[in-house]
């Protein structure tokens, strides 16, 4: 919460010291969706992103390319999005292996090459990307960048590469065949007197 609140004094403080804060107006993901695979594209050397999920072909299309022009991507997920554990079970690519938030957070922001802040209300997951309306802040300053790739390490560091069990378990009870028949396989219950 203090993340979100610190996000919206700087954006409403105007301008800072090395950059301009650039708010993107209120439209729906469909539209923020090219944003964000801009974002993530014009990257040079690093991309940290901090998502409750992700989950959106066209991004993960996105942040393969970006490894392959040598771009180091981190990714930081929560483990309780279904939309993020699908796409750790589902990613070959090595350099795209997520880490597990130690904490379940909601924080969205995307850092690229230290440099530039994308963050606000979106969430990198198909169904979202397509129908919610979102907003969306950039920021071009190093400094404040420093400061947000400083915290993104430490959630880094305390973060796990292993999905905990708890959503491993609930996946794979997910995965196994229903016990119960569905109603209309049933056979009906004779009614009325004996």
């Amino acid at each position: 919460m203090r993340l979100w609140a610190a996000v919206l004094l700087f954006a409403a403080a105007g301008p800072a010291s090395s950059g301009q804060p650039k708010f993107t107006r209120a439209m729906l993901g469909k539209d923020i969706r090219g944003v964000v695979l801009n974002f993530a594209s014009a990257s040079a050397s690093t991309l940290d992103i901090q998502s409750p999920s992700l989950g959106d072909p066209g991004l993960e299309r996105d942040l393969a390319q970006a490894v392959s022009r040598g771009v180091k991507v981190r990714l930081l997920l929560s483990p309780a999005s279904k939309a993020s554990r699908s796409f750790a079970a589902q990613n070959k690519i090595a350099a795209l292996a997520p880490r597990w938030s130690s904490v379940d957070s909601d924080a969205r922001y995307w850092i690229a090459d230290k440099a530039k802040i994308l963050t606000g209300t979106f969430d990198a997951a198909t169904a979202p990307m397509d129908t919610r309306l979102e907003c969306l802040f950039r920021l071009d300053d190093v400094k404040t960048a420093a400061a947000w790739t400083r915290r993104f390490n430490r959630q880094w560091d305390r973060a796990s590469g292993t999905l905990p069990e708890r959503y491993r378990l609930e996946d794979e009870l997910e995965a196994l065949p229903s016990p119960v028949e569905p109603a209309d396989r049933l056979p009906r219950l004779k009614t009325g007197r004996h």
